[in-house]
């Protein structure tokens, strides 16, 4: 009959069937129907923090590594992706509630999705004077340590080298309190050198230049000298 739609016509939004049996589906649905990034930069700062509600708090996302397929359905411009993620760092700090956000930004970063340039201009607005309470920096930043033969479970990537790890590192804990960055880089030195299973002193990787700045970087942060710093440390950096 006219004007009745063809029963090989996709229903539009059929998203909605599935709000209960498949609430995951029923989100990207949702997300691929707007816009909660446009093109100028504007976010729909509450609908993202209603994914971010359902996918942490309510469990739609079962493992972290489902945001990379939600972002993906957001069509977040690659420009503003860092508005995004102050949205949901904002929503994870604020939760006062440990949601695995530290797993969610390296697999995001690891599945192309976002660049770490975006993952650093985040950090810094949502962090400032703030410590890591759950971890999530550190976390991250030890996911995302570049492979090597002592760390071979690290990530690989063109170009992903310790220095540009390192930048990264040093300007996202830096914006934290200095007791939280400083306890920030312990728990990341302390994750990297238990995975190794031996002192980041023998490995190649970590040279003496490049101990030499990670104890600078402690003792500015922990506003303590070398010789404290080295009660503490030693073990880790000599």
């Amino acid at each position: 009959m006219s004007g009745e739609p063809s029963a090989k016509e996709p229903r539009l939004e059929s998203w909605r069937d599935f709000a209960n049996a498949d609430p995951l589906y029923a989100l990207m649905g949702e997300a691929g129907t707007m816009q909660v990034v446009k093109e100028d930069g504007t976010v729909n700062e509450g609908k993202l923090e209603d994914f971010c509600e359902r996918l942490m708090l309510k469990r739609a996302a079962k493992k972290t590594k489902d945001w990379v397929e939600v972002w993906a359905s957001m069509h977040i411009p690659v420009e503003h992706q860092d508005k995004a993620l102050k949205v949901i760092l904002r929503f994870s700090l604020n939760s006062g509630k440990d949601v695995k956000l530290g797993d969610i930004l390296s697999d995001l970063l690891k599945g192309h999705r976002i660049k770490t340039n975006a993952i650093q201009e985040a950090v810094q607005a949502e962090y400032k004077a703030k410590p890591d309470s759950f971890q999530y920096l550190s976390q991250f930043l030890f996911t995302i340590f570049p492979k090597s033969p002592s760390s071979p479970w690290g990530w690989s990537r063109v170009g992903w080298n310790w220095q540009q790890w390192w930048a990264l590192t040093e300007k996202c804990l830096g914006v934290l309190t200095h007791e939280g960055a400083f306890d920030a880089l312990v728990d990341l030195l302390d994750r990297i050198q238990n995975e190794s299973g031996s002192s980041l002193a023998t490995h190649v990787i970590w040279n003496e230049e490049r101990r030499k700045k990670v104890s600078d970087a402690l003792c500015a942060f922990g506003q303590v000298d070398p010789a404290e710093l080295a009660l503490v440390m030693d073990a880790h950096l000599s």
